[in-house]
């Protein structure tokens, strides 16, 4: 099941699937800003899932990365 959260929260999709939580932040150009990361690291945990961004690369194809509390920058262009 995929809810899509209306807005600018943050978080643009909940998706579960078999007891497995992704909270996903949709992303036109890939950036992320580290309180958005900051804040989905912690909703994750708190609701016992993952955190995930979605962006286009550059070729224009969507790529779902999982966001890594220990990594600096995040961006599908790379």
């Amino acid at each position: 099941m995929v809810q899509r959260s209306a807005g600018s929260h943050g978080i643009d999709l909940i998706a579960l699937k078999h007891g497995d939580i992704m909270l996903i932040s949709c992303k036109y150009h890939g950036y992320l800003r580290r309180k958005e990361k900051e804040s989905m690291l912690m909703l994750a945990r708190r609701a016992g899932g993952k955190a995930f961004y979605t962006a286009r690369d550059k070729k224009g194809k969507w790529r779902l990365t999982e966001i890594d509390e220990y990594a600096e920058e995040a961006s599908p262009h790379t």
